[in-house]
Parts: C-alpha cells; structure tokens; sequence
C-alpha cells in the first residue's frame, strides 16, 4: 500500500493558529499546496511536519467561513468538476471541518463535491459517512496522520484517549465467490431510463458494454452529478445485437436517470469507520458504505450500510492463536459486508462485498490501541507493521503502521 504517517504533538485545533492539529494537516496561509500534510506528496522517508504526506488535493477552502473548512479529494479539482461520475477510481472526498462544538473536527464523506466561488459554499452529494475526531481547544495533544490513495486515517488523543475516522477501499474480483465482479463491471448510461415503477431499457454503448453484465443478476444504478441517486435494479435482458445496445431492468422507481449515470456491480467500492459518529439516531453508523442492496424499498437504497467484519469459519482461529506455541497470532483481512440499510432495517442486507485493502483483523491479546500493533510477513519474507487502531466486535482493526511509496 503507498501510505505515509505522520505523528506529534500539536496545540489546540484551528486551521489558522500554528502546530494546531488542523494547521499541521492544512496551512490556509501555507503559501500554496503543499500547505499541510494532506496535500504534501508521498515520501520514502518521511519527516514529520516536514516532508511527506497523503498526497492529495484540497478542492475547496472554506477556512474564512464561520465554521471554518476544507475540501480534500485524492484527485484535483479540475479532474472532479470534470468527472462526477467517475467509477474507473471514483472520487474519494472529505469535507474536514472545525466545529462549531468544542475540541472536536468533524469529517464528512461525500461521493462527489460542486466546487463554490466562495461566498457561497460549494455542495456536496452523497453524503454517506459523518464523525469528529475529539481534541482539545487549549492545550497540548499528539496527533496521528496517516494516508494515501487507498486509506486515509485522522486521529488524535485527547489526553484520555484516542478517536480515529478511517476511509479506505474494499476489493472484489473472481476470487471472491460471495460477491465475483471486479470493479471493471461498470458502464456509462447513454440514455435517460425513466423511472415509472416498471421495467426500463438501460442503454450502453456498444455490446462490449453490455457483455459485462449478466442476465438475472442484480447491479446498481447511480448518479451523483448535480443530484443523489442510487437504486438496486435487476437485468432481465440484454440486447447486444443493436442498433440500440442495453439491457432491460426490472423496475426503477426514482425520476428518470441522466445520461453519463453509471450501471455497475458496484462503483465506490470505500468503507468508513470511526470511533464517534456525529449524527444519532438512525443512519450514520459508525461503520458504513455508501449504499446498500434494498431491493423492495428503493426509498432506502441511498441511505448508509453497515459494515460487519465477519469470522466465519475462522474466528476460532484468531481466538486460539493468541499466540500459538511458537508465539504467532492468527490475522484475516476483514471482510465488508451488509448487516443494516438506513431505514435501520436488516431484512434484506444479506450480501458480502469484498475485503478491506491493506488492513487485517486479529486478536487484542498483548496490544495497546494506536502503540502496539502486530507485524505481518505479507507476503512472507516481507514483515510490515500495523498499527491496533480499533476494537471491533472485540477483535484489533489493523491500520498500515509503515511508510511506503509502492
């Protein structure tokens, strides 16, 4: 994985106050990009508030505003504005703001963001994940920065105890049974299917498009240019044998989807946890995707999923081999998979999607949360570090704990 760290002390969090946590991840009087660590490029010996960092771009910079913010995506803005619907490496975005509540950021991940000529603020669609990592206003704490195309981590303690926001990507191809389709399962929407509650013809561009999808198989359709759209469609034909190439699905039920939507097994292929969610009640679970296969209730189809990191067949594993004889722990690459939709139902969130990139499960036997992680021969004769960031369902969440630009 290309990651780079960074970890120190700071002093309280505002954007414009020096060794404050969110001016060490972006100087709103930096000069120009690189300003922080957030847009600084990846280093194979990073030095910590100097050199290295995530490697990304800041599209928006609201640090003027009253609650003041910024805009980062792990592409530029031009390549944003340019590509809403991107799904060959849909856009990763995070407004990061300084909250109005006390000792806390507040980051929020969006499937795609329209750039404002500031005042006014630009928009964001396809809000999907909401939390705050806690800080402290007046005072001294340690940070820990760590990121880079694939898997971002902002955390802090607040001199009790640590919180983190995680995003990262989530894989699948031919070797996951459970969920066979490569991110290549994707296609641009020619025409305008119209949303009537009954079947609707899909056009693609030509039969190589259309080969990528299967008959009887269920693929969603989204479109977040301008607006918010996603719904879970099953085909039930196809035509490759033009003029007009597509295929038939069995219903859709929202207003009629523009052309450039995208059909795809599924597109953003992201995961989100973090340690406080900053919306209660229903939605915004503390770890989530972006959308969810609600066949019956399109309603929901946009609203968050859960992520549930399952053991199955093999949580005896990480339980006994803690250590084993020759003093080696049990790890697994957790898996994503659907456990609740945003209406908090669980009927019919019954697939797994893929495994986490990069990171790995194991037991908590010996380790201390953000000090003392395991490291892992991947593959062997290659030992890299990773850092316990999190418990989940009483297992350690593993985070990349080493510098790496391949």
């Amino acid at each position: 994985m290309i990651i780079n760290r960074e970890r120190d002390s700071c002093f309280g969090r505002g954007f414009t106050s020096a060794n404050t946590i969110l001016n060490l991840l972006w100087d709103p009087a930096g000069g120009g990009p690189p300003n922080g660590w957030i847009d600084r490029a990846i280093n194979a010996t990073p030095v910590s508030k100097s050199i290295g960092g995530a490697g990304w771009h800041v599209i928006e910079d609201g640090t003027a505003e009253a609650e003041p913010y910024i805009v980062v995506s792990n592409h530029t803005a031009a390549n944003v504005a340019a590509n809403p619907n991107r799904f060959d490496e849909p856009h990763k975005i995070l407004k990061i703001i300084q909250s109005y509540t006390g000792s806390r950021f507040v980051i929020e991940a969006y499937l795609w963001w329209d750039v404002g000529a500031l005042p006014p603020q630009g928009t964001g669609y396809g809000l999907w994940a909401s939390a705050y990592v806690a800080t402290v206003d007046d005072g001294p704490f340690v940070y820990d920065f760590r990121g880079g195309p694939e898997f971002i981590a902002l955390s802090a303690n607040n001199n009790e105890s640590w919180s983190t926001f995680v995003l990262g990507d989530w894989f699948a191809d031919s070797s996951t049974k459970w969920f066979p389709y490569d991110k290549t399962v994707a296609s641009a929407v020619v025409n305008n299917p119209t949303g009537t509650g009954a079947s609707a013809f899909v056009e693609l561009a030509d039969a190589t498009e259309v080969n990528r999808f299967e008959v009887g198989e269920y693929y969603y359709l989204t479109d977040y240019n301008g607006v918010e759209k996603a719904e879970y469609v099953k085909v039930t034909a196809k035509d490759i044998t033009g003029p007009t190439y597509g295929v038939t699905v069995e219903q859709i039920n929202s207003t009629a989807f523009a052309v450039g939507s995208v059909l795809a097994a599924y597109a953003h292929r992201f995961y989100c946890f973090f340690t406080n969610k900053q919306v209660t009640g229903t939605g915004k679970y503390d770890q989530v995707i972006p959308y969810c296969s609600n066949y019956s209730n399109k309603a929901y189809v946009t609203g968050l999923n859960e992520i549930k990191n399952e053991f199955t067949g093999s949580i005896g594993l990480l339980n006994v081999m803690q250590p084993d004889d020759e003093g080696n722990y049990a790890v697994e690459e957790p898996f994503v998979g659907e456990d609740i939709d945003g209406s908090n139902g669980s009927d019919e969130m019954n697939n797994t999607l893929g495994k986490c990139v990069g990171c790995w499960m194991s037991s908590i036997n010996g380790l201390t949360k953000m000090q003392i992680g395991r490291t892992i021969e991947d593959p062997p004769g290659n030992p890299l570090n990773f850092m316990y960031m999190e418990n989940r369902e009483g297992f350690a969440f593993l985070a990349p704990d080493y510098d790496s630009t391949t």
